[in-house]
């Protein structure tokens, strides 16, 4: 149109300024194409309105004045609630990381091996969870899964110890007592 151009990283940019739900609607390569389009008219209008003055209209320059000031508020809500995600990023990351490594820690050093009975019982209740969720479910033979029950057991038994080393036990019996 005229002597407009609009590269793709601006017509992306574009797209990223709108709100989440109205981007799929322009997802795809026609859907780029519309928004350039549509991109090109509002421009070549916003130039036919300035050549006809509406952009000096006091009542044009106000409600110009009031869509930024609510833009400005909408946008300073949402760097304010993302810093509060952050901050709560900041505070909590280290405990997932610590708490993740430590489990794998006691994972790997675990010593006790998982005997048949807890391997059978592990497989009797995954088999029963599989079957609810799907009752045609095809479900190996322990003997395929078992290596992965196992460490489920074992997982099972290090978060316990964990637990118990960290009062969680004795917290959780106390909340639990008549």
């Amino acid at each position: 149109m005229g002597d407009e151009t609009v590269t793709r990283a601006q017509l992306l940019d574009i797209l990223k300024s709108l709100p989440p739900r109205v981007q799929g609607s322009y997802a795809t390569q026609e859907g780029l194409i519309r928004l350039l389009q549509e991109t090109l008219d509002k421009r070549a209008q916003a130039r036919e309105a300035r050549k006809l003055g509406l952009d000096r209209d006091p009542v044009v320059r106000d409600k110009i004045n009031t869509y930024v000031e609510q833009k400005s508020e909408a946008l300073e809500h949402q760097v304010s609630s993302l810093k509060e995600q952050l901050a709560l990023l900041k505070k909590q990351a280290p405990d997932d990381i610590l708490s993740a490594e430590l489990f794998d820690v006691r994972t790997r050093a675990y010593s006790v091996p998982v005997t048949d009975a807890e391997a059978q019982q592990a497989y009797d209740s995954w088999r029963q969870d599989r079957l609810a969720a799907d009752p045609k479910a095809q479900v190996p033979p322990l003997a395929v899964v078992r290596r992965e029950l196992a460490l489920e057991v074992v997982r099972n038994r290090v978060r316990e110890d964990i637990r118990k080393s960290a009062g969680v036990t004795i917290y959780v019996e106390k909340l639990l007592a008549p």
